[in-house]
C-alpha cells in the first residue's frame, strides 16, 4: 500500500519506514528489470479502481479476477523453473494486482462458505517476489487469508506451506508464518466483517468505540454517491471506528470535548479527484466524518464548531439532524499547493448532506 494520509487527514504512523521498504523494493525492481525483459503473463491487467474492482465492501463483479485465477492454477501445476519464469516475467504492479486479487478472495470465500477462492489467492501470492515490493502489503493480504481460512476450519499450516512449497524463499517466510500463526480476529488488520445488501463485506476498522443506534454506513455510504455525482470527487469506501480530531474544529465551546468524548460510533469518508488512478497521491482531499452523539444538543454542539476558524489551511462546514452530526472538510495536503475547494464552492455540498441527514 502506498504511504498517504489516514481518515484524520495526518500522514499515517510509520510513512517513513514504509517509505523506505518501498524504496528498496523498486531500486530492486528497476535492477530485475534490466535483466529479464520478458513480457508480463498480466500486462494490460489490472483491476480498475474507479469501478470499485479493489474495495471490500462490496464486490464489484471483474474478468481480472477470471484471468488470474486461470494464471495461478496453471502457475501451481508447474515445475520448479518455469514457475521461476513466470514470477521473474511479472512486474511490480503485477505484484499489487495479485495482492487485490488475494483480497477478493478472501472476501468471496467468507461469503460463499468456501475454501476453494482463499486457496486460489494463495496460490496468486505464490507468484510474488518478496524482495520486490513492500514486504509488508504481502504479510497483510497473507494475514486476511489465513483469517478466511481459520473460519472456514481449514488447517493453515497445510495450505499455506503447499503455497510456500510453489514460491521463493522471502515470500515462502511469510506465508509460513501466517500457515504455523494464522490471524483468528480481524482487528488486528483493522478490518470489521460486516454485512450488506449484497453479502458480506470487510470495512476498515480504526478501532475507536463503535456502537451507533443510527445506521451511519448507510448514511456515509449515501453521501459518498452523492458526493461522486458531482463530478468532481471520488470517494473512498467508508472506515468504520474513526475519530473526529479537534484539528477540524473551533475550540471555543466548554461542551465540545465532553460531546466528542462520548460519541457512539464515527465513520469516516476520504475524497479524492476524479481521474486520480491512484487517491493515494491525490494533491487534493475531501473529508467528512459522520457520528452519533449522546443527544441532538451533543451533535449541534459538534456541528457548530466544525470549521477553519482563524485558519485558512483548509475549508469546511458542519450539520447536525438529532443525534447524528457531519463535518466536512476540504484542504491540500501538499505545502505550497492550493485547496481546489474554497469557502464558497464547498457550500454546494451543505443541501446534499441536509438531505443525507434527512435519511437518518
Amino acid at each position: 500500500m502506498s504511504p498517504g494520509p489516514n481518515a484524520t487527514g495526518e500522514p499515517e504512523p510509520g510513512t517513513a519506514v514504509i517509505g523506505t521498504e518501498m524504496a528498496a523494493a523498486v531500486a530492486k525492481e528497476t535492477r530485475h528489470r534490466q535483466v529479464d525483459r520478458n513480457q508480463s503473463p498480466l500486462l494490460g491487467v489490472s483491476y480498475d479502481a474507479g469501478r470499485g474492482e479493489t474495495q471490500m465492501l462490496h464486490l464489484v463483479e471483474s474478468r481480472v479476477d477470471l484471468v488470474i485465477r486461470s494464471l495461478a492454477t496453471d502457475f501451481a501445476s508447474q515445475e520448479p523453473e518455469e514457475r521461476d519464469r513466470i514470477r521473474s516475467a511479472l512486474e511490480m504492479g503485477d505484484f499489487y494486482t495479485l495482492i487485490s486479487y488475494a483480497r477478493r478472495m478472501m472476501v468471496l470465500s467468507l461469503r460463499q462458505g468456501d475454501s476453494s477462492s482463499a486457496i486460489s489467492g494463495l496460490n496468486a501470492l505464490a507468484m510474488i517476489d518478496q524482495e520486490r515490493l513492500d514486504w509488508r502489503d504481502l504479510s497483510w493480504a497473507a494475514g486476511l487469508l489465513s483469517f478466511a481460512l481459520v473460519s472456514l476450519g481449514e488447517e493453515t499450516r497445510d495450505r499455506f506451506g503447499e503455497a510456500a512449497a510453489l514460491t521463493e524463499p522471502g515470500t515462502a517466510e511469510i506465508l509460513r508464518k501466517f500457515g504455523n500463526s494464522p490471524s483468528a480476529d480481524l482487528r488486528g488488520w483493522r478490518f470489521r466483517a460486516v454485512r450488506t445488501t449484497d453479502g458480506l463485506g470487510l470495512i476498515s476498522d480504526e478501532g475507536e468505540p463503535y456502537g451507533p443506534t443510527v445506521d451511519l454506513l448507510r448514511l456515509s455510504e449515501a453521501w459518498g454517491k452523492l458526493v461522486e455525482d458531482d463530478g468532481v470527487w471520488r470517494v473512498d469506501e467508508p472506515t468504520i471506528g474513526s475519530r473526529l480530531p479537534k484539528v477540524w474544529l473551533r475550540d471555543g465551546n466548554s461542551d465540545l470535548d465532553t460531546a466528542l468524548a462520548a460519541l457512539r460510533g464515527c465513520v469516516s469518508v476520504r475524497g479524492y479527484l476524479a481521474g486520480d488512478a491512484n487517491s493515494m497521491q491525490s494533491k487534493q482531499m475531501l473529508l467528512t466524518f459522520v457520528a452519533e452523539a449522546t443527544s441532538p444538543q451533543a451533535a449541534e454542539t459538534i456541528a457548530e464548531a466544525a470549521g477553519p476558524g482563524a485558519s485558512e489551511a483548509f475549508v469546511g462546514f458542519g450539520l447536525a439532524h438529532g443525534p447524528v452530526s457531519a463535518v466536512v472538510i476540504s484542504r491540500s495536503i501538499v505545502q505550497g499547493v492550493d485547496g481546489l475547494e474554497t469557502r464558497d464552492s464547498i457550500e454546494r455540498f451543505r443541501p446534499v448532506l441536509q438531505g443525507v441527514l434527512g435519511e437518518a
